[in-house]
Order: C-alpha cells, then sequence, then structure tokens
C-alpha cells in the first residue's frame, strides 16, 4: 500500500518522480563506481562514501529536471540492467553485497572481492549502455 502510494504520488509529480529516480540511479551507480574505482583515493573511512554518492544523487536529480526525457532513458538503463545483473547474481552466486565490498576496501582487503563481481560489474555496464541505446533509438523513431 505504500509503494502505491508512493508510485502514485510520483506519477502525479512526474519531475520530481523522475528526480527521484534519476537521484536514485546516481546513488547506485555511485556505489558501482566508488567499489571500483573511488576507494583507492579515499582515506576517510566512510565518509567519502557518503559524500561520493551522495553528490552524484543529487546531480542527476537536479539534471534530470532539465532533460526530463533522457533522464529517464538513463535512469531506467541503470536501475534495470543492476536489478537484472543482480537477480541473476542471486541465482548464480559470487556476487558479493555492497557495503561488505566497501568495507573490505577500506581495509586493503582486496583479495576478498571474488573475480566473478568484476564480471557482474562488466555484464551489468554492458547491459545499460544497451538499453540506453535501444532507449534512445525507440524515442527518437517516437520524437520524429
Amino acid at each position: 500500500a505504500i509503494g502505491a502510494l508512493g508510485g502514485l504520488l510520483l506519477a502525479k509529480l512526474s519531475r520530481r518522480g523522475v528526480g527521484v529516480l534519476a537521484g536514485w540511479g546516481g546513488f547506485r551507480l555511485g556505489i558501482m563506481l566508488y567499489t571500483a574505482f573511488v576507494y583507492r583515493i579515499d582515506n576517510s573511512k566512510h565518509v567519502a562514501f557518503w559524500v561520493f554518492n551522495i553528490s552524484l544523487a543529487v546531480i542527476f536529480g537536479v539534471i534530470s529536471i532539465f532533460m526530463f526525457d533522457y533522464a529517464i532513458i538513463v535512469a531506467t538503463s541503470i536501475i534495470g540492467a543492476y536489478g537484472v545483473i543482480r537477480g541473476i547474481s542471486f541465482y548464480a552466486g559470487g556476487y558479493p553485497n555492497e557495503y561488505d565490498l566497501v568495507n573490505n576496501l577500506e581495509i586493503g582487503n582486496v583479495d576478498a572481492i571474488p573475480k566473478t563481481f568484476w564480471a557482474y560489474f562488466a555484464a551489468w555496464i554492458i547491459l545499460a549502455i544497451v538499453c540506453i541505446v535501444i532507449q534512445l533509438k525507440m524515442f527518437k523513431k517516437n520524437k520524429d
């Protein structure tokens, strides 16, 4: 009931809804980028993790207001691709919890990250790009 109410509210306020969706996409992208790259320059324990991810969420949310249609395409592609890959990982295994990844990286235990994580990460990026391209082509076709 709460989810349905939230969905109705965001549908009525579509630009704000897209802002929330884009912000969530930016946050999820931030987690993946932090896990892959940014952890190497972070010496502050959890501060940089939260600042980086929240900053991406805010940036994506604000940009989505000005680039409404494209924000929907990018956000749904990123979130959808992550959901598909994460769903597969629940059955196939080998994908650690994101917060466990961050904790291992912070203590310098990079060897604890399974190699399968990088395969999932690459699949997520590739699937997100494919979904963005498909949706952009469909959007251009519908716009014409």
